[in-house]
């Protein structure tokens, strides 16, 4: 035969921590509000900017010349320097700050 169990007693549920199941705090809700603050423009030095800006004039440039088979350029390489200036002018975003964290 099995023992008999006894029966459970039934709780009331109240929040862990709070003495008296108390819901609301003393403080004002008013007091409480803490508005967003903007993050702070990220910083880069002059000169990386410059060298960002030559990046993107050179990508780009490079990119027309073999556009237009400038100079002869398809005979050194053929339509890699698309790719070439493609990359060069998207490489400029990291001298510009693009991946840089947010402070």
């Amino acid at each position: 035969m099995a023992p008999q169990s006894r029966p459970r007693k039934v709780r009331k549920p109240t929040r862990a921590g709070r003495p008296g199941g108390r819901t609301t705090s003393p403080v004002p809700a008013s007091s409480r509000y803490t508005a967003r603050t903007r993050p702070a423009p990220r910083f880069r030095p002059e000169w990386h900017k410059a060298v960002g800006a030559a990046a993107i004039v050179a990508g780009f440039a490079l990119f027309f010349v073999c556009r237009f088979n400038g100079w002869g350029i398809h005979n050194y390489g053929g339509h890699v320097w698309y790719l070439v200036g493609i990359v060069l002018a998207a490489s400029s975003t990291w001298w510009f700050g693009a991946f840089d964290r947010a402070t």
